[in-house]
């Protein structure tokens, strides 16, 4: 998103526009995954080292240390971790945009 001056026009490019890195947000909240939670960050963990093995650079947000070194463990070398306070693993209205 780009904003030119205060109160002016902003942009929103389209997701499939080109980007220098894709966010993916680690599962983390029990209350919302239950039992599930392991396999839902398996899954995300698997997803992330794929893309970024093509070579599109990730960025994985995990919410605090416990959940860094869970994503550590499950990940790709070349996936990077990020520490952020986010909702879970729906970036996409919740999100940075840079």
């Amino acid at each position: 998103m780009t904003q030119a001056e205060p109160g002016g026009a902003v942009r929103l490019p389209p997701e499939w526009a080109p980007q220098e890195w894709l966010w993916i947000g680690f599962p983390h909240d029990p209350a919302e995954w239950g039992e599930p939670l392991a396999q839902a960050q398996e899954e995300i963990a698997g997803f992330a080292s794929a893309v970024a093995e093509s070579g599109q650079e990730v960025r994985l947000l995990v919410r605090d240390a416990a959940n860094e070194a869970r994503a550590k463990a499950l990940v790709a070398a070349n996936v990077t971790l990020e520490r952020r306070t986010y909702g879970d693993v729906w970036l996409r209205d919740t999100g940075p945009l840079v």
